[in-house]
């Protein structure tokens, strides 16, 4: 996205400056930072930085995740196509930042590389802060995460190159990753070549292509992390100093990666380290990669499988991995079927598709409308139409027709219950086409007929509900699907699903006491049948379980409190009745609060009864309740 006017910024949000611009915090959003341009950029150096704004259209969900958590991505851009002035980035997470005492004085400082490269930094005088807890461990975590970003860039034809001790950071969060920053920089071979960087220090062999000079500058970070030297190059004469890793062939990966820079040395990289990781983190890692819902995260994990737990997470994913190779490979009118049922499939990851397979543009005009007609692309018109995108086309006189051909394509749910005495237990699924959002339920039972709506919450498959028939009987549920826009208009679909069944009554016991038996007999009890949904019925009851135990402790608490104060209060009132004629009485009513004695037997009237005899101080409370003194 571009927008025309840099935000408003002041002295109080600078940051830092360098050679080619300067950086602020953003005023409007905390979490990020505005980059200002000394001099805009334009041309294809300004439409390479709006290709990377625009990652939305060109990279699929998961490698969007890797590069809007790995890298300050550029999300904003200011200025005009073809001459932006800045753009505005992620922030480096809180984990990214440590304490660091130089000279007296302490700091949060971003934990950049040159702090872990250099074994001999906190061994300065002037630094007299601990050095930051990263284990031999920690730092294959750090590598691996580091070298699966670079690939996905090089994945889609993009180098980064800007390799420093600055430039990348640390994140030590609950697993240790990085954070990369100036992601501007990233580009394709081609520009790269017209416009090379370089830091100091960070040299690669001559003759190596953009592609081949990122992954030797990968091989050569690496190097220098793993034994904490910054100013070393892989050679064999330095093989010696890996010793503590004890994984040659990881050592002439990085060699052969440095030297040549050849794609199938730099992935050999990511099995080599891995292989000597604890096997206790790689099940860690099958485990985030199951959460995060990416199957391809999974399946780059799967080399060092270590329990059957990892086995079965592994087998879905590959499972879930053939089935988007299908789509992709799939013709556009069977792609869009295809989508179209994996959309609310039950399964646990994400459906991880380039965006061109799977946005489809609303029809903007009358015309563009009839031209999906034309092609038959009902599902899609039906899609359109759940979401609101059809809204200045929906009193077209063919929308109707082409949203029920879309029902039609979808199916019907299928449904299934389970009987007991009196009720049953009614379960069906929903078609997967994400369209069809809405049901009308009509069960029809031998006293009584009950109408039900339903509207589908996103991503549900399943719907349970319960039906309860007192007396039993013959009952028919018939489900009709339909599609509901956000306006609220409904189309149902032309056919219904019809399910039948026969609820049992409950056996009639003679000598059981009579309540119920001859309304759920004779049918006179129109109205005790019903049809709701266990879930919300479920929650109900423990959200009323929960108030009942309020209620509860509330009521010990007052009894606790009435139990200290009432002795106390009542001999208040006695102290009192010893200085004031008290008027006898043999009845007084609780709506009236006061104090009587009395001497002889009887009882409080009105809404309560207490109950007293012998000679005694009755004290009355605004509460309704009594208590009586002896004296």
């Amino acid at each position: 996205m571009i927008n025309p006017n840099f935000p408003n910024v002041t002295k109080n949000e600078f940051v830092n400056s360098g050679g080619f611009a300067s950086v602020y915090r953003d005023p409007g959003f905390p979490d990020r930072y505005l980059k200002k341009l000394n001099s805009p950029l334009t041309g294809e150096l300004a439409q390479m930085l709006e290709r990377l704004i625009d990652i939305q259209q060109w990279a699929r969900p998961s490698d969007r995740a890797t590069f809007l958590t790995r890298f300050s991505w550029p999300v904003e851009g200011f200025g005009v196509s073809g001459n932006i002035s800045g753009f505005s980035m992620p922030k480096a997470p809180d984990d990214a930042y440590f304490s660091l005492t130089t000279a007296g004085r302490t700091s949060q400082q971003l934990l950049q590389m040159k702090f872990l490269m250099d074994k001999n930094y906190f061994n300065r005088k002037a630094v007299t802060s601990a050095k930051p807890n990263v284990s031999e461990q920690d730092r294959l975590e750090i590598a691996i995460d580091l070298h699966d970003a670079i690939h996905t860039v090089h994945r889609h034809g993009l180098v980064y190159s800007d390799y420093s001790g600055n430039n990348l950071v640390v994140r030590l969060g609950i697993t240790p990753s990085i954070f990369i920053l100036d992601a501007d920089s990233i580009t394709t071979p081609e520009l790269r070549e017209k416009h090379p960087i370089k830091s100091p220090t960070w040299d690669v062999p001559n003759g190596l292509d953009p592609l081949q000079s990122d992954r030797a500058l990968f091989a050569l970070w690496c190097w220098r992390f793993l034994i904490e030297e910054y100013s070393v190059y892989p050679t064999i004469n330095e093989i010696h100093k890996f010793h503590h890793l004890q994984s040659k062939s990881l050592v002439n990966a990085l060699i052969e990666t440095y030297n040549s820079g050849q794609e199938h040395a730099f992935n050999s990289l990511s099995s080599e380290l891995r292989i000597i990781r604890d096997n206790s983190r790689d099940s860690l890692a099958i485990r985030r990669a199951y959460e995060s819902g990416f199957a391809r995260y999974v399946i780059r994990e799967s080399a060092e499988i270590k329990s059957e737990i990892d086995r079965e997470t592994v087998a879905l994913a590959e499972i879930h991995l053939a089935k988007e190779r299908l789509i992709e490979t799939s013709t556009q009118a069977r792609q869009r079927i295809l989508l179209s049922r994996e959309t609310h499939s039950s399964g646990h990851f994400k459906l991880d598709l380039p965006p061109a397979m799977t946005m489809f543009a609303a029809p903007q005009s009358k015309e563009d409308f009839e031209e999906m007609l034309s092609d038959a692309r009902e599902t899609e018109v039906s899609l359109h139409f759940s979401t609101g995108a059809l809204s200045t086309l929906e009193n077209h006189p063919h929308l109707d027709r082409a949203v029920k051909h879309g029902l039609v394509e979808a199916g019907l749910a299928s449904i299934t219950s389970r009987i007991s005495i009196e009720s049953a237990e009614v379960q069906w699924t929903w078609p997967v086409s994400p369209y069809v959002n809405y049901a009308q339920i009509q069960i029809k039972s031998p006293r009584k007929t009950i109408s039900h709506e339903i509207q589908r919450k996103p991503g549900k498959l399943i719907e349970d509900r319960k039906l309860n028939l007192p007396g039993g009987g013959d009952v028919q549920i018939d489900v009709i699907t339909g599609v509901r826009s956000p306006s609220g208009i409904i189309i149902l679909a032309p056919e219904k699903l019809r399910h039948s069944i026969s609820i049992p009554a409950a056996p009639y016991i003679p000598d059981a006491p009579k309540k119920r038996q001859a309304s759920s007999r004779n049918g006179n009890d129109d109205d005790d049948a019903s049809f709701y949904d266990a879930e919300v019925q479920k929650r109900n009851q423990e959200l009323a379980e929960i108030a009942r135990h309020k209620a509860k402790q509330k009521k010990i608490l007052a009894s606790c409190a009435a139990a200290i104060l009432l002795p106390l209060s009542g001999f208040t009132y006695f102290q009192l009745t010893q200085k004031s004629t008290l008027e006898l009485c043999r009845n007084i009513s609780l709506e009236k609060i006061g104090k009587c004695r009395y001497d002889i037997s009887g009882q409080i009237s009105s809404a309560s009864y207490f109950n007293f005899s012998g000679s005694e101080y009755l004290l009355v409370y605004s509460d309704k309740r009594a208590e009586s003194v002896g004296g």
